[in-house]
Order: C-alpha cells, then sequence, then structure tokens
C-alpha cells in the first residue's frame, strides 16, 4: 500500500497522524482490509458479550457464588425476557460458543482477506481522507451515511430472513440451525449455518458501506455498530433502552415462536409488510393479563 508520509519530518505531524500513518497506511492490503474489520467484528462480539457470558456461567453456578456475583445475577435477573428459561444448558452454551469462534476463524477471517485487494479498491484509508470528513457538515454527512446504511441493511436482511422462512429447502438445511435457538442468547447472534452467514449477515451489513465507498474508518465502526446491535437483540434481556427501541421483546418472541419480526431492529420492513401482527397481538395479551393481575 503506497503512502505519502514524510518519515523525516515527524515533528509537522500530530500523534494521532503518526499513529493512523503506521498503523494503517504503512500497512500490506491484506492486514488493513481483511485483519483490521475482522478485529473490529471479533474483538466487539467478545468484549460486549462478556458481561452476558459472565451472567451465564455464573447464574449456573449461583448457589456457590460469591454475594457481590450473586447481586450481579439477581440486577441481571430483573430485565431478563424469558427467565423460567436461564441459563441455557451449559452444554449448549459451549456448543454455540465453539460452533461462532469457527465461524469467525474459518470462514469470517479468511473471507475478510481474501476479499481485502476489492475492499481496497471501494474504501480510501489515508489519514488525508479521514480527515477532509471531519470538515463542519460532518454530522449532517455522518447521519446520511448511518441512514443509508440502516436502510439497506434493513431490507436486504428482511428478504433473506423472509426467505429463509418461507422457503420449506432454505429453513430444513439452513435457518434451522440458527432456530436451535429456541430462545434467545447474545454470544447465538452468529450461530447460522455459512450460506446464511454470508447472505444473510455479511451482505446486507457490508453493502450500505460499500454503496457509499465510505472511508475505511466509518466501514469499521458500522461493522462495530452492528455487532453490538446483533449481540443485544439476540441476549434474551431487555434493559429498557428508550428512547431507542432495540428489539430484544420481538426477536425473542421470533425465536420462541418461529415466526414475525423478520427485519432488524429497526422494525422497518416488518410494519410495512405487516409481519408482526402476532407479535402484536401475544404482546397485547400480556399486557392485560399484568392488568388483571
Amino acid at each position: 500500500m503506497s503512502s505519502s508520509y514524510d518519515h523525516t519530518n515527524i515533528s509537522s505531524t500530530s500523534f494521532t497522524e503518526r499513529f493512523w500513518k503506521h498503523a494503517v497506511e504503512d500497512q500490506p492490503t491484506w492486514i488493513v482490509y481483511g485483519v483490521y474489520p475482522f478485529l473490529a467484528q471479533w474483538l466487539t462480539y467478545w468484549i460486549f458479550n462478556a458481561p452476558f457470558i459472565a451472567y451465564q456461567f455464573l447464574k449456573v453456578r449461583e448457589n456457590t457464588c460469591s454475594t457481590l456475583s450473586k447481586r450481579y445475577i439477581s440486577w441481571m435477573d430483573k430485565f431478563l425476557i424469558n427467565p423460567s428459561h436461564s441459563p441455557l444448558d451449559p452444554t449448549f452454551y459451549w456448543k454455540i460458543l465453539i460452533f461462532c469462534s469457527k465461524i469467525h476463524f474459518f470462514m469470517s477471517l479468511p473471507m475478510t482477506i481474501l476479499n481485502s485487494s476489492v475492499m481496497a479498491t471501494i474504501h480510501e484509508s489515508s489519514y488525508e481522507s479521514l480527515m477532509a470528513d471531519f470538515g463542519w457538515y460532518w454530522i449532517p454527512k455522518i447521519i446520511i451515511y448511518w441512514s443509508i446504511f440502516m436502510a439497506m441493511d434493513e431490507v436486504l436482511f428482511f428478504g433473506s430472513h423472509y426467505l429463509l422462512h418461507k422457503v420449506p429447502f432454505l429453513y430444513k438445511h439452513v435457518h434451522s440451525l440458527h432456530h436451535e435457538l429456541r430462545y434467545t442468547v447474545s454470544v447465538g447472534c452468529v450461530y447460522a449455518h455459512p450460506v446464511e452467514y454470508l447472505f444473510g449477515n455479511v451482505i446486507p451489513v457490508l453493502s450500505g458501506p460499500s454503496l457509499l465507498r465510505v472511508h475505511l474508518f466509518w466501514y469499521c465502526l458500522w461493522i462495530v455498530f452492528k455487532m453490538m446491535e446483533t449481540s443485544y437483540v439476540h441476549s434474551g434481556f431487555d434493559f429498557k433502552l428508550n428512547p431507542f427501541k432495540w428489539l430484544t421483546n420481538e426477536h425473542a418472541y421470533h425465536h420462541s415462536h418461529y415466526q414475525d419480526n423478520y427485519g432488524t431492529w429497526y422494525g422497518v420492513m416488518d410494519r410495512i409488510f405487516r409481519t408482526s401482527i402476532h407479535f402484536e397481538e401475544h404482546s397485547e395479551k400480556k399486557k392485560q393479563a399484568k392488568k388483571d393481575q
């Protein structure tokens, strides 16, 4: 990868610029466009899911936990969507962790590295071009970026997910693996058949940044955001993060009833195509039951 950086003129550049030049512009393409996006995904997966993983392993040993651990379990229990189904069977939980690690290292990492040369022609990585994004108009620009990312993600994810449910062959041989998760669990967000992982997860997420040809920084930041989002939506917890409507209850219903709520947490396509009717009826019955108590 070529770089216009002058190593003899160190004093005239900031620490941030020197760091970026060394860590990004001076590195080979397969590192910058292959390993870095993978690390954005992989590190986010483990760091964001750490509190949920800790809860699972502590919950299994709740009777022998320390007082502090029991307080943590008690606090987390308040937000469980399906309290009677926690913790998950430890054997199955380990199966999920091992399978998802295989998806990361034997599919995601090779795929990003093999595709790095293509991504290098799409996403700029220079420090100068990144700084250009932070002009006076950078906030509306990023809002536009994110809106288009989310729109393309929503449409493509909804379409692929709907087909995975409505085409019997695809559900039986592809999507049924993900629905071994009868009840949602955060680490299971990438517990999916490789075909589904590619066409139902990767392509919808990367389509927006690729279409707009955004800088590598925004590309990786979007990957981080999406990994956090899908982990939380699959967590089985509802922390009431208003005013943002994170559809944890909707996706928990989707896994337990195998229907409705085929889109992302934005819920736009489900509202357009009315594919959340059963969930809405289910929610109304639960609300009425609480009132009658």
